[in-house]
């Protein structure tokens, strides 16, 4: 089950690649995508990517492809490698920051997002990454705030909005935390992820009846007391997910 949520790498539309080969590959990829074809399209993606090696989003996409397949250490160092050929890419940057969310690296996360932010400072999914890499340090105060800065610039972005009732709850602020999830909620295209963490507040909050509602039978109810004492336990950081 997923508590934090990190934003998938995002890249811009497809037709920016400027390569034709790899272009048409990137769209053979991404159609494997769409079919749950996830080792073909990493292989495409590695085509695509050999094709236009300068070419960042396309190496920010074989990155999430070879992650969405396991390969998270050969992931990485594609992105290592993209970056070694454009530093200051914030794309990039903020998929590495992802990507060492996944694998618990959270200060080796910051620190590349940090620099994502000097460039993009209003950019909210980096804000909510970091939010992300606060929390799994115990940091729960600063990832509020970076939450809370993600939802000033966007209002309907819901990954911070999630993350930051889960923090909420992560630093003993049930009540909080239900109250930012039972709005998110009512949002239609909020996931079920935040039907689960507004379950698990109000099981916080001691109105088990509601949390089951809320859950749909999703969780069991030993498994249930057992996340809401080790969500009270001091010193918890959390996982990552999304």
């Amino acid at each position: 089950m997923s508590m934090l949520s990190a934003c998938a790498v995002t890249g811009a539309n497809h037709a920016s690649v400027r390569n034709p080969d790899a272009a048409s590959r990137v769209r053979v990829a991404m159609a494997a995508e769409a079919s749950g074809q996830h080792d073909v399209a990493a292989s495409m993606y590695s085509a695509a990517a050999n094709a236009a090696p300068l070419d960042a989003e396309i190496q920010a996409r074989y990155a999430a492809a070879l992650v969405r397949v396991g390969q998270v250490q050969n992931a990485e160092q594609v992105l290592l490698r993209a970056l070694n050929n454009k530093p200051r890419d914030p794309g990039l940057g903020l998929a590495l920051g992802q990507l060492r969310i996944r694998t618990g690296a959270a200060a080796e996360a910051i620190a590349a997002l940090e620099q994502v932010l000097v460039q993009r400072p209003r950019d909210t999914a980096a804000l909510n990454a970091r939010g992300v890499a606060l929390d799994l340090l115990g940091r729960h105060a600063e990832a509020q705030q970076s939450y809370r800065t993600a939802q000033a610039i966007d209002p309907s972005d819901i990954p911070s909005a999630n993350n930051l009732g889960f923090s909420l709850m992560l630093s003993g602020r049930p009540m909080e935390a239900v109250a930012i999830l039972s709005a998110l909620r009512q949002r239609t295209a909020a996931p079920l992820r935040v039907a689960t963490n507004l379950g698990i507040a109000q099981a916080m909050t001691g109105d088990s009846r509601n949390a089951q509602t809320s859950l749909g039978g999703r969780v069991d109810d030993e498994d249930l007391t057992q996340i809401v004492r080790s969500l009270a336990s001091p010193g918890l950081t959390s996982g990552a997910g999304s």
